[in-house]
């Protein structure tokens, strides 16, 4: 899952629910076309229009899945030529089986 779409759910969850207006100013982005279909599509979130804004709510089944979908970042290795301060004029990964 997009890891927008974890921190709406993150921020539903902590929240309760709220329109595209009041995630947008929570830091979390809106909640609109094919994200909000998938979302709704799969239960996590139940979208109803109260006047002209849509109200997501996060659902039961949605604070279930969430533990399992705040998964860490996982951590890149930086090539050692990009740690250091002067740039050297050749950078390359190291070779597998070396």
């Amino acid at each position: 899952m997009k890891p927008a779409l974890v921190k709406i759910l993150k921020v539903l969850g902590e929240s309760g629910p709220m329109d595209n207006k009041q995630l947008k100013a929570a830091g979390a982005g809106e909640l609109t076309g094919t994200d909000k279909n998938q979302l709704n599509d799969q239960g996590l979130v139940v979208t109803e229009k109260v006047g002209r804004a849509f109200v997501h709510t996060l659902t039961p089944a949605g604070r279930e899945q969430l533990p399992s979908l705040e998964q860490p970042a996982v951590q890149r290795p930086v090539p050692a030529c990009h740690r250091i301060r002067s740039w050297p004029l050749s950078c390359s990964w190291p070779r597998l089986g070396s």
